[in-house]
This record gives structure tokens, C-alpha cells and sequence, in this order.
């Protein structure tokens, strides 16, 4: 094999040794051709028949090995899914017939149940409502506590009507009003939602979060003797504006309706 590769490159530089001495040096080359398209042709053909054959058998035997390697991994393949199929089998054989009818049995039980929590949960959200009531009085469509023992100061009345299940009252209309100021004593004052917390003469509902609807002011208010003042409770039959901080009666008012 060596003896034939060196032929080949003897004879390629055979040619171009030929080619770079010119027709004066004709005669030094190792083939002088009288009919060069074929007698080359042949030559060369016979040269190098030992290297095309020796690359068309390296061919054929990769061909040979990549087709083996495929119709190994294929049976390897096939080998693995047979014994996927052996296990699937083997499981279905370990369930119960009847498995898909328990499956479904157990989903209708179990909306079942979620029924009954559910309408145990609105059971009981009703008895909290109506334990929750029972210190407030009904005036219209609404229910209100007027606190005549605890004093809280404007946080303080919200936290407490909170705990109570309800908000500071945001009375919306004069025949709440003056349903309200029955229950109320003349000379003490009352904290409902209303004040001007954010902009000083620019009165809010707190539970609303909207300027409030309804007002009935004593005369000269609403008047400002100190900076605290910018909370409204209600005092004789009327409004104004008092402290914030100090500590007074308050009003609730329930959250949610019948």
C-alpha cells in the first residue's frame, strides 16, 4: 500500500515538474505521451484503481456498520415498548374492574359535599349576622348602635364599630337623621363617618371614601376652634365639627343588609 501512494505522488509531480520546465525539458518528465487524453488518462486511472478500491471497501464497511447500528437500536426500541406494554397490562390487571364507575361515584359524593359546606358556611355566616344584629337597632333599611358607654376617640370608634361588625354610621338622609338623634342624649356628642381629615372644608364619608351626602349643622358651623377639629359628631339635634383626639361617644352602623 505505501509502494502505491508513492507512485501516485511520483506521478503527480511528474506532471507538474512537466508543467513548470516547459517543452525544453519534455524529455526529463517520467511519461512522455504521444496521445495525451488517453494514454494519461489510462495511466493515471491504473495508478490510483488501488486507492479507489481501497476507499470503496472502507465505504461499503461503514454503510455496513451504520446499518447494523440502526437495526440495533430498533430492537432495542421494539424490546422497550414490549415491556412497557407487559407493565401496563400488569397494572390493569391489579385495578378493579369496576374502577372508572368508583372514580365517578366518589366525584358526585364529593360535590356532595362541597354543596353541604357551602350551604353550611352561609348557615353560619347568617347566625354570625344575627348575633352580630342584636346590638343594633333597625332605622329604615339600615341597622345602627348608639355606643352610650364607651368612649373612643376617631380611630379608636372605628376599631371598635369594626369589632362589632359594622363601621362608623354615615347617616344619608334626614329621616335617618332624626331617627338617630331619638336615641341620642342632647347634651353629649356622637361620632359618625363624616370629616375633613384630608382637606380642611372638604367633608368625606370614611366609609365611602366620597364627599357626604347629608348634613344638618348648628348654626355658626362648621367652625374651627382648633386644628383637631375636623371630625363631625352630633350634638343636639345637630352637627359641627369636634376634636378627633378626645374621647367620645360613637355610632355604628352595620355592614352588611338584610
Amino acid at each position: 500500500m505505501k509502494s502505491q501512494a508513492v507512485l501516485f505522488f511520483a506521478i503527480i509531480a511528474s506532471f507538474l515538474y512537466k508543467s513548470l520546465a516547459g517543452p525544453d525539458d519534455v524529455s526529463s518528465t517520467v511519461c512522455l505521451l504521444q496521445d495525451e487524453p488517453n494514454q494519461c488518462g489510462k495511466f493515471c486511472l491504473t495508478a490510483l484503481k488501488p486507492l479507489i478500491d481501497h476507499i470503496a471497501l472502507h465505504q461499503q464497511q461503514w454503510n455496513t456498520r451504520d446499518a447494523v447500528m440502526v437495526n440495533e437500536t430498533q430492537t432495542k426500541l421494539n424490546r422497550i415498548e414490549g415491556q412497557l406494554d407487559a407493565l401496563k397490562d400488569s397494572l390493569v390487571k391489579l385495578l378493579p374492574k369496576d374502577l372508572a364507575t368508583k372514580l365517578e361515584t366518589m366525584k358526585t359524593q364529593q360535590s356532595a359535599l362541597d354543596n353541604k359546606l357551602l350551604d353550611l358556611q352561609k348557615t353560619f355566616s347568617k347566625i354570625n349576622r344575627q348575633m352580630l344584629l342584636k346590638n343594633f337597632n333597625q332605622i329604615g333599611n339600615k341597622h345602627f348602635y348608639v355606643e352610650q358607654y364607651l368612649k373612643r376617640n376617631w380611630t379608636g370608634a372605628i376599631t371598635t364599630c369594626g369589632q362589632m361588625g359594622g363601621q362608623l354610621a354615615s347617616i344619608e338622609n334626614e329621616s335617618e337623621f332624626d331617627a338617630i338623634v331619638a336615641k341620642l342624649k342632647s347634651d353629649i356628642s356622637y361620632r359618625v363617618d363624616i370629616n375633613d381629615l384630608a382637606e380642611k372644608g372638604k367633608f368625606i364619608s370614611k366609609n365611602s371614601g366620597k364627599p357626604a351626602v347629608f348634613f344638618k349643622w348648628k348654626r355658626g358651623e362648621p367652625r374651627y376652634d382648633n386644628e383637631s377639629q375636623r371630625c363631625v359628631t352630633i350634638n343636639g339635634g345637630g352637627m359641627w365639627v369636634d376634636s378627633c383626639k378626645n374621647d367620645m361617644y360613637f355610632i355604628c352602623e352595620a355592614s352588611y343588609e338584610e
